[in-house]
């Protein structure tokens, strides 16, 4: 589903389509010497520590309409001088705890940011979803498979001000637009 961020005693929490994160307060903006490309500042929002409540459904494509919780941590900081940042995650899925990892990559020339997912229960890095924001919204899209089966991604990230934000991901089983929330 979503991941809503709030702001709780000075912590923020974020509820997802897979999950709920809290994070300390957001790092300052110093962190960026000199002048950044527009566009690069889509993910600041999401800089921070927080405490994760992940929402999953128990499978994905198959029109299930059941969906399970369970806590996790992240962990989001800068790189490039605000040209990228990586998240580490600790997922506390009731299938097993794992943890993940994302690299969010901004192309000044494009005025795109590619990410990509590096899950800690395979191997190799995930083929990113590219896209931009438009406002406090950021689309990302790619075209991949799914047990084998042609399958549209979709990640959407949604600052929603101060200590909150949202965070979805959706797959179709159509390369038109992906449509059915699946979670973390």
């Amino acid at each position: 589903m979503n991941d809503l961020l709030e702001r709780e005693t000075g912590r923020r929490a974020v509820i997802a389509t897979g999950g709920t994160l809290a994070a300390a307060a957001m790092m300052p903006s110093p962190l960026f010497a000199g002048a950044r490309s527009p566009g690069s500042e889509g993910f600041d929002f999401l800089l921070g520590e927080w405490q994760v409540l992940h929402r999953k459904l128990r499978t994905r494509l198959e029109g299930s309409s059941d969906w399970y919780s369970f806590p996790g941590t992240l962990a989001v900081r800068p790189i490039l001088a605000g040209g990228g940042n990586v998240d580490e995650n600790v997922l506390e899925d009731p299938a097993g705890r794992y943890l993940a990892t994302s690299l969010r990559i901004f192309d000044p020339k494009a005025r795109r940011w590619s990410v990509y997912w590096i899950d800690g229960r395979s191997t190799g890095i995930e083929k990113p979803v590219i896209g931009r924001f438009a406002g406090r919204i950021g689309s990302f899209y790619n075209d991949d498979e799914f047990r084998g089966r042609p399958i549209r991604v979709r990640f959407t990230y949604e600052d929603l001000g101060p200590g909150r934000a949202r965070w979805e991901q959706a797959f179709s089983p159509t390369r038109a637009e992906a449509g059915s929330r699946t979670g973390l």
